[in-house]
């Protein structure tokens, strides 16, 4: 491979960087968000009305001050470190940063004279408290439902040897699940009224042991005015979204002010009518304690109550333990052990049938349409598989969005039953699901299958084999059901060879691009590159994309790591393809997936700010457009592609599912015409006037076409006298590492019959 050069951007002058200031500045004045200058040494310098305001300064006591002495520590810590990084970066950055208890979206960017020097740096900052309030409220929850299930489950199997064991690991679990920066339990002395801290856990290493902690619990005590002695007194749980307001927390706002504390709750713990013990659980955040999470909290301290009380009460908390909270089902170690249960009892006759059923995209319906949404679909599928399973159905959910049915077929082995039940659940699954949106939501699966005894007779087997079918079902897509079989699993243990491959060439730096040129038949010139990726193995092999494209275009992650690792690959090569004569558009492939992604402008813009010579010759060639079904995301994702000086192409055009919608309202600029319409094309009429169909279109929308596939001359003749100018294929060369296409490039001579006229 070759060396990789780092690409600076070009300095600016002094003169042009105090011009660009004094433009900013004067729009600052009227915006909305906060804009504010510091100079090199981090001290104010400029701060616009809505920095003012937000910061409760006058119009001149600002300047010459630094971010200490306008903030909390923490917070002013944390917008130091950025200055800091936004001094060494040579482009815009961006930070999350909380100023007074409420996040922002800080955007930072040095201004520098000739030779590099920063003069200072220019924020601007976007609130974004309530959309980060609004996102984090159903995975906080999550989270204490998480921590709630586990304490449950070790209160039922028995695996605190006793209650001091098992406080220890309450705080333990709700620190370890849960954002809280504190967790703690006291113990009651009635006679003396005391309270005792008896267990803690804490992200804070160096927070006080408070099992020194003696509080008194009389009202007349400052320290019994807290939240912890109403709780005792009142039986009820006492919250304090706001610590530092609220006077009487007086006692502790040192202590809170030191470690960020903001909001806290108590929550007494009934033995019958009578308080054993408080749980206080302590968060950075003010408002932490929703009415939801405070519910939750009371839900775990009853639970715990009971535990203290009395044995007799385990059933109940068994029943919380084994059965999933949202859907009323066996989670998983329950299903299982049930499972086992009916497997043992059935006789070699009677066969069964474990199903798996994922929800295609069920994160990304959870995160657009909120999670009370996708609680209420989880809730609503758990009732339709119980209806459908048949009349002893055994149903569960195993995880987020994931359910197993296990069908016992009681007949003489037809299996008659088995595929009446797989059908009345198809038959459930068609249906809308009314969600509480203004329209039902149609639901998508996958689904896995495996048999008993045929492919297993443990339920441990089964659920392996089926869970591999399930992976090869979301390969195939929304909608597609697999059942098990002994060739799968060899194709999954190539798959997972594969996979390790793939990571070892992306951990190792072993991704290399191979060029393709693009010829333009009018000036018989390369008009373009397109970058495919080659990856390099342990034993020195490249491996072709055929070899590996299923199981990156299978992986929404490595579709991501694959376009960045291309792209800046290609950027090592620019000044060797400059070189050679070839400063020509190159296209790389960026999956629809990665596209659609939340992060992905910010890994352009990441991209653009270390490579900024990729935005005269980067072409994004949007691939796996089965994945392109957020339309109006997508159009604003590649008007701002545009925006950045980028051009945006769209691969195998007229094949699979591209759409004349994209076409319509996608800002591209090149259209690549699908391998499948060239290959054939000498001996297809019907191709010949599909490509002819494309080529007017093209040149009625002003967009770019380019055939691919062209393997030999006479096709290229072929497409020349459709009207297509520009060609791609083996006829031309094959992909090449850098040092062949330059040597390529020397020798290449347009074939006669393929000039224009």
């Amino acid at each position: 491979m070759n060396e990789r050069r780092p690409v600076t951007a070009p300095a600016e002058s002094g003169a042009s960087a105090f011009g660009l200031l004094r433009g900013m500045l004067r729009v600052a004045q009227v915006l909305p968000m906060p804009v504010f200058v510091k100079d090199a040494s981090l001290r104010w310098r400029y701060a616009n009305p809505a920095a003012r305001r937000l910061f409760g300064l006058h119009r001149y006591h600002y300047r010459g001050r630094t971010h200490a002495s306008l903030m909390p520590p923490l917070d002013a810590a944390s917008g130091q470190q950025s200055d800091l990084a936004a001094l060494e970066s040579r482009g815009l950055i961006q930070r999350k940063e909380t100023y007074f208890g409420r996040s922002f979206r800080v955007y930072k960017y040095a201004l520098r004279v000739d030779g590099g020097t920063a003069l200072g740096i220019v924020s601007m900052a976007i609130e974004t408290t309530e959309l980060e309030a609004a996102r984090s409220e159903g995975e906080r929850l999550r989270d204490f439902y998480d921590a709630l299930s586990e304490i449950n489950q070790g209160i039922v199997r028995e695996l605190y040897s006793d209650r001091e064991d098992l406080f220890r690991n309450i705080c333990r679990i709700v620190v370890s699940h849960t954002p809280v920066l504190i967790a703690a339990i006291a113990t009651i002395d009635h006679e003396a009224r005391l309270l005792n801290y008896t267990q803690q856990a804490c992200r804070i290493a160096d927070f006080p042991d408070l099992a020194r902690v003696r509080l008194e619990l009389d009202e007349s005590s400052p320290y019994g005015r807290g939240t912890v002695g109403r709780a005792v007194r009142s039986h009820e749980t006492v919250v304090v979204n706001d610590v530092l307001a609220t006077p009487e927390m007086a006692p502790w706002h040192t202590l809170f002010k030191r470690y960020n504390g903001r909001s806290t709750a108590a929550i007494p713990v009934m033995v019958g009518d009578r308080v054993e013990a408080v749980l206080s659980v302590y968060s950075t955040e003010v408002n932490f304690f929703t009415p939801e999470l405070v519910r939750l909290l009371q839900e775990l301290a009853s639970d715990v109550g009971f535990a203290i009380r009395t044995y007799e009460q385990r059933d109940r908390i068994r029943y919380l333990a084994l059965i999933d909270p949202l859907t009323d089902l066996p989670n998983r170690v329950n299903f299982m052990d049930m499972a086992a249960r009916w497997l043992t009892g059935m006789d070699s006759v009677r066969r069964a049938q474990l199903l798996l059923i994922d929800i295609a995209d069920f994160k990304f319906h959870n995160d657009l349409l909120g999670h009370e949404v996708g609680d209420t679909l989880l809730r609503a599928l758990g009732r339709r598989l119980l209806a459908a399973a048949g009349d002893s159905p055994l149903v569960g959910r195993l995880g987020s969005d994931e359910f197993a049915v296990l069908l016992t077929e009681s007949g003489d082995g037809s299996e008659t039953s088995l595929a009446r039940a797989l059908r009345a659940i198809d038959v459930e699954l068609e249906h809308p699901f009314d969600v509480g949106l203004s329209e039902p939501l149609m639901l998508k699966t996958e689904q896995g299958t495996a048999r008993f005894p045929e492919d297993g007779t443990h339920p441990e087997a089964l659920m392996r084999r089926a869970s591999m079918a399930l992976q090869l079902a979301k390969r195939a897509g929304p909608g597609s059901r697999v059942a098990y079989s002994p060739a799968l699993e060899r194709r999954l243990e190539y798959r997972h060879q594969i996979r390790q491959q793939i990571d070892y060439a992306l951990d190792s730096g072993e991704v290399i691009p191979h060029y393709q040129p693009q010829i333009d038949l009018c000036s018989g010139r390369v008009s373009g590159l397109e970058a495919l990726a080659r990856l390099g193995g342990r034993d020195g092999k490249l491996l072709e994309p055929g070899d590996f494209i299923e199981e990156v275009e299978g992986d929404r992650g490595l579709v991501r790591r694959l376009g960045l690792t291309m792209i800046e690959a290609v950027a090592a090569d620019l000044p060797g393809l400059a070189e050679a004569g070839l400063g020509v558009p190159v296209a790389v492939n960026i999956g629809a997936r990665h596209l659609l992604a939340p992060g992905f402008k910010r890994d352009v813009i990441d991209l653009l700010g270390r490579y900024p010579g990729l935005r005269s010759v980067l072409e994004c060639e949007i691939t796996e457009t089965a994945h392109l079904g957020d339309l109006s995301r997508a159009t604003e994702t590649v008007s701002w592609l545009r925006e950045q000086g980028l051009s945006v192409a769209l691969d195998d055009f007229g094949s699979g599912f591209t759409s004349m919608d994209y076409l319509q309202h996608l800002a591209i600029r090149k259209i690549k015409l699908d391998q499948s319409f060239v290959y054939d094309l000498i001996d297809s009429p019907r191709d010949q006037a599909i490509v002819r169909a494309v080529v007017h279109l093209a040149e009625g929308l002003e967009i770019g076409l380019v055939a691919e596939g062209v393997a030999n001359v006479a096709l290229g003749e072929l497409l020349r006298e459709l009207g297509v100018h520009s060609l791609q294929g083996y006829a031309i060369a094959p992909p090449l590492p850098l040092a062949s296409l330059s040597a390529w490039s020397a020798e290449w001579q347009l074939p006669e019959t393929w000039r224009s006229a």
